[in-house]
C-alpha cells in the first residue's frame, strides 16, 4: 500500500518542475502571476548580465567585479527557473507537451552554460570562444523548437503567443548564423517582453475559461 501510494504522490520536487495537470484554477493564477514577476525579474537582470558579458568577452575584463558577477548569474537562474515554469503550466492547462519538454530542455541548457560561465572564471578559459559560439548555436536550434511549441498556444491565448513564437524563432534563426548573433539577442529582448505578456493575458484567459473558476477579478 505505501509503495502505491508513493507511485501516486509525485515528489515536492518534481511537482514543483511539472506541475499537477489537476490544478485548480485559484493555483493556475497564483503561479502564472508568480512567472509573471519573476519574468520582469529576469528581464531586468539580462541587462547588467549583458554588459558584464560585453566587457567580459571583448576586454577579458569582470567589470562588476567577480562577487556580483556570479550574483547576478544565480539570480538570473532562479528568476528563470520561476518565469519559464509559467509556461510548464500553460502546457500542463492546454495540453502542449511540446512546450513542456523545450521549457525544461531550455532550463537544463541555461543551467549549464550558467554553470560553465561561473566555473570559468577561476581559470584561464582558453577553450570559452569555442563553448560561446556552440552554445549559440544549441540556443538557436532550441529557440526555432520552442518558438514553434509556443505558437501553438495562439487559438487559446491569441495574438500574443503567435508574435511570441515568431520572434522566438527568428531570434533562432540568427543564433545558428552566428554572424546575426547580435541581432538575435536584440529580438530574444523583444520574445522576452511578449512572453511577459502572454503570461499576464494568460492569467486572465484561465480566470474565465478553466472549470469552476471561482477567482474574482
Amino acid at each position: 500500500d505505501d509503495e502505491a501510494e508513493s507511485r501516486e504522490e509525485p515528489s515536492t520536487v518534481s511537482n514543483f518542475i511539472v506541475p499537477d495537470a489537476r490544478l485548480n484554477s485559484e493555483a493556475t493564477v497564483r503561479q502564472l502571476t508568480l512567472a509573471g514577476i519573476f519574468g520582469v525579474i529576469y528581464f531586468a537582470l539580462g541587462f547588467p548580465e549583458a554588459i558584464g558579458e560585453y566587457y567580459r568577452f571583448e576586454q577579458n575584463e569582470l567589470i562588476m567585479g567577480m562577487t556580483a558577477y556570479i550574483a547576478i548569474k544565480i539570480a538570473g537562474l532562479i528568476a528563470l527557473v520561476f518565469f519559464q515554469r509559467g509556461f510548464i503550466v500553460l502546457s500542463v492547462v492546454y495540453d502542449n507537451y511540446l512546450l513542456r519538454v523545450m521549457s525544461l530542455i531550455l532550463l537544463a541548457s541555461h543551467f549549464l552554460l550558467g554553470a560553465y560561465d561561473i566555473a570559468s572564471v577561476f581559470y584561464d578559459a582558453q577553450e570559452r570562444l569555442p563553448v560561446l559560439i556552440a552554445a549559440m548555436v544549441m540556443f538557436g536550434v532550441l529557440g526555432i523548437i520552442y518558438g514553434l511549441a509556443l505558437r501553438r498556444l495562439d487559438r487559446p491565448l491569441g495574438r500574443s503567443a503567435e508574435v511570441g513564437g515568431i520572434l522566438h524563432i527568428l531570434a533562432g534563426l540568427c543564433f545558428i548564423t552566428v554572424v546575426f548573433g547580435l541581432f538575435g539577442e536584440v529580438v530574444l529582448i523583444g520574445a522576452e517582453l511578449v512572453e511577459i505578456v502572454l503570461l499576464f493575458k494568460a492569467i486572465e484567459v484561465v480566470k474565465g475559461r478553466l472549470p469552476g473558476s471561482q477567482v474574482a477579478g
